[in-house]
């Protein structure tokens, strides 16, 4: 792997694992500097704050390593579908999440999952207390996500296999990261059509904003139901 994808790796595993030091600090904090002493409460906020702490961060450090010129997958090396197409495959992309996703919710429905993500439920409560979070799981989730799950994993191993096996073991990766594993089905599926759309648009650009779109939908939903 490119030395530049390796170091934004490494950066989205250490924002996503940073919490192990970052929420006792902020729990510190609230407690000692703020006199916070419901702590059902002062653990939300703790975690809420963290999360836009350190995904913020971890978007700018990758905005820096992306502007020094991140070099192109294979995938970006052929020519791209027009800017009026994108915008075509971003609604449609969206079409395609949704009927897999449904697809996969039948499967596992099938098999005795029940539905509901207790991740999902768990940031509503935390956008409750602090309502920045949104923005991270909406829009600064989505690009840490496509940016490592389909350029770096996705274009990587496409170079070196064929895309069923790069959209297979990225989707997976995705999923795992999210560590809801009965619901692995569900993540994967949504990985792979998000691999699919970037193969067929050359464009990162368009995965983002039909992750972003989902994100946003199914947020929206699910908080005020």
């Amino acid at each position: 792997m490119k030395k530049q994808f390796g170091l934004i790796v490494l950066i989205y595993l250490a924002v996503h694992f940073s919490g192990l030091i970052g929420y006792p600090l902020m729990y510190y904090i609230g407690f000692k500097f703020f006199g916070i002493e419901d702590f059902d409460k002062l653990d939300a906020l703790s975690r809420g704050y963290w999360l836009v702490i350190s995904f913020v961060t971890g978007l700018i450090l990758v905005w820096i390593m992306e502007s020094k010129r991140v070099p192109l997958t294979a995938i970006e090396k052929a020519d791209p579908i027009s800017k009026g197409n994108s915008v075509a495959w971003v609604f449609g992309g969206v079409v395609l999440v949704f009927i897999g996703q449904a697809i996969a919710v039948q499967i596992e429905s099938a098999i005795g999952i029940t539905s509901g993500s207790q991740n999902t439920q768990g940031l509503i409560n935390l956008i409750k207390l602090v309502p920045l979070v949104v923005f991270v799981v909406v829009v600064i989730g989505p690009i840490l996500e496509e940016f490592i799950f389909r350029k770096i994993i996705f274009g990587v191993m496409y170079e070196k296999t064929n895309f069923v096996v790069a959209a297979l073991v990225s989707s997976l990766l995705f999923a795992l990261i999210h560590f809801e594993f009965e619901h692995i089905i569900i993540y994967t599926t949504m990985g792979f059509s998000l691999a699919f759309i970037y193969k067929m648009t050359k464009r990162l650009i368009v995965p983002i904003m039909v992750h972003i779109l989902m994100n946003a939908m199914v947020f929206l939903i699910q908080f005020f139901s």
